[in-house]
Formats: C-alpha cells, sequence, structure tokens
C-alpha cells in the first residue's frame, strides 16, 4: 500500500490504473474500520469490567495476582483512552493506515472475557502491550491534534475559574482577588493551622478538582521564578521536598520558570524545554485522554512549551510553588 497525492494506492494500482479489483473511497473505508475499532473497543469495555470484579474477588481472597491484575486494568484502561484519540484524527488516509490490526486483540479478548478468573491474564496483557505501543507510535509521530483546538479563543471554551484554597496557602501566602490572587509576604500570616496546609514550602493549592477537559492561565510577576504545577490531593504538606514539592514526587507535575527559560519537572527528574518566554502560561488539561499540555501565551499568541501523556488516576488540583518576597501569581478570570 503506498500513500500518494493523499491518497492511498495500492502498488498494482500505481502501475496498472486498477485492473483486477474493485476501488474504495478513503471514507468509506475509514467508516467500515472505526466501526470495527468501535466494536473491539466494546469487548475491551466488557473484560475491563471483568477484571474489575476479578480484583475485588483477589483482594477478598488475599490472594497473590492482585498486582498483575491492576496491571492489566491500568493497560485496558489506557488502551481505550488512546484508541479514542486516534479515532478523532480527521485525516482517513492516516487514520486506514495506522489504525492497529485488532483481529487479534478481539480473539483474545473474547477469550479473556469467557474464562474469567480461571484465564491466564499473560496472552491479553502481551496483546494489550503491543497494540498501546502502536498507538502511542502513531500519536507520536503524526502529532494528532485534539480537535477544535487551534486558537486561543478555541481553548477559551474550556476555560475554567480557578480560586485557590485559603486552607492549602503556606503561611507566607497571602490570597485577595476573590482568591484568584495569591502574593508572597516577608513573615507569616496570622492563620489557623490546618491539615491541609503546606507547612515548610511556599505552596499553594486550588479548591476546585480539575477534570475532563479544562483550560486555564496564570501570570506572574517579581522574581519570575515559580512553579506551576497540577497534582493529586493527596501530595504530602510537610515532609521532604521529594514528598512535599511540586514535581519532585510522582503525584505532581510541573513547570519550572526560571531566569528567561523553563523547565519540566516530575518525580524529580527534569526535563529541558524550550519555547519563547512569557510571564503567562496556558495550561489544557484533557483528564480522560492523560494529556497535559503547557503554553507560552502573548496576546492571542499561543506557543506549546511541554506536553504529556500519563495515566491519571486521581482528580487533579493546580497549584504554584513560590521563591521569593513579593512575587505574585494571578489565575486569570477568562470569560
Amino acid at each position: 500500500m503506498t500513500l500518494k497525492y493523499q491518497q492511498i494506492i495500492c502498488y498494482l494500482c500505481s502501475v496498472d490504473q486498477h485492473k483486477g479489483h474493485n476501488t474504495v473511497s478513503s471514507a468509506a473505508e475509514r467508516a467500515q474500520r472505526q466501526a470495527q475499532l468501535q466494536a473491539n473497543k466494546s469487548l475491551l469495555f466488557q473484560s475491563l469490567q471483568h477484571k474489575e470484579t476479578d480484583l475485588k474477588k483477589l483482594q477478598q481472597d488475599a490472594l497473590p495476582r492482585e498486582h498483575c491484575s491492576k496491571r492489566d486494568i491500568c493497560d485496558l484502561k489506557k488502551t481505550i483512552s488512546e484508541l479514542d484519540t486516534l479515532s478523532l484524527t480527521p485525516d482517513h488516509n492516516q487514520f486506514i493506515l495506522h489504525c492497529p490490526p485488532l483481529s487479534t486483540l478481539t480473539k483474545r479478548t473474547e477469550s479473556s472475557v469467557q474464562i474469567g478468573l480461571k484465564g491466564d491474564f499473560e496472552d491479553m496483557t502481551r496483546a494489550v502491550s503491543v497494540l498501546r505501543d502502536k498507538v502511542q507510535l502513531t500519536i507520536r509521530e503524526f502529532k494528532l491534534p485534539q480537535p477544535g483546538l487551534c486558537t486561543r479563543e478555541d481553548f477559551i471554551r474550556y476555560s475554567q475559574d480557578i480560586k485557590m484554597d485559603p486552607n492549602t496557602a503556606h503561611k507566607q501566602l497571602s490570597l485577595f482577588d476573590g482568591n484568584r490572587r495569591v502574593t508572597v509576604r516577608n513573615k507569616e500570616q496570622r492563620c489557623p493551622d490546618h491539615p491541609e496546609r503546606f507547612v515548610e514550602w511556599r505552596q499553594v493549592m486550588s479548591r476546585e478538582s480539575l477534570t475532563g477537559c479544562c483550560y486555564w492561565e496564570v501570570e506572574w510577576s517579581g522574581d519570575l521564578r515559580v512553579r506551576i504545577a497540577v497534582s493529586y490531593r493527596d501530595i504530602k504538606r510537610q515532609g521532604t521536598p521529594t514528598e512535599c514539592l511540586f514535581g519532585d514526587n510522582d503525584k505532581s507535575w510541573a513547570l519550572y520558570s526560571t531566569e528567561n527559560k523553563y523547565s519540566f519537572w516530575f518525580n524529580n527528574v527534569e526535563s529541558k524545554v524550550s519555547g519563547p518566554f512569557s510571564s503567562r502560561i496556558g495550561v489544557y488539561l484533557d483528564h480522560s485522554a492523560g494529556l497535559l499540555s503547557f503554553y507560552s501565551v502573548k496576546g492571542q499568541s499561543m506557543n506549546l512549551l511541554h506536553k504529556v501523556h500519563t495515566n491519571f488516576t486521581q482528580p487533579l488540583f493546580t497549584g504554584v510553588r513560590f521563591y521569593t518576597f513579593g512575587d505574585t501569581a494571578h489565575f486569570i478570570k477568562l470569560k
């Protein structure tokens, strides 16, 4: 099969003008394969439900295969999400070329649904892993866009009104403007102790949880050294830096801005980030798809700085880590 003039043709067609077999349009072939993909995704959902039931029974019986079952469930959820992403690509030819073959997966999935606890998870896990790798390669190679997200106005349609939670704010952080603006003071404020409050590090977390598709912008002034983050609620409030700091553990993801440059932090691992510097950052989250993106924003112009594909297992909250007295972060009300 060859891609020529943005159309899919077989090799014989390219030299013999379609002699010997019928032709079909890309749209028609896409529709057929999309239907097959949806049918197989339904089987994946069935298998997922069975595995979740199996896991509960394994947990109740304290059987040693619990870890394997959890891994299978995570793999299935991730694969279903990635199939959803692949199905949204608007280019029929790219979809047809890179849609993974699902016939083998179908047989193994049906077998897994039928045999339940008595079956062997290894074949299913291996098939899911291969399929997931193929889908991830397609996403990386072709950078499949999120549907309808081309301009800043498109992102603003998903804007979330972000307010900070005073109960989480370190005592040197002062909140005002409806808890949308945070400033670092040179001494601790008088506020009651609270189990949600960050004790040792100048951090604050949002009041609202973030699920589904969300977009927000943060603008800061002062030292221009700050971490813009998303985090699970159960990040530690006091302890070592790796336990508490945004980006230094497996419970939070953070874009770090310093000296007119960026880096990205997760689980205490730094990734270099290149892109135009701005004191306003846009953050887009598609929780179910496991997508997190950071943008440099100037006026109506947006430049992608860093994108994360992962599997979020809990609702997320946005947060900020400050470094210097007098610094301010403002969560912009976009609409």
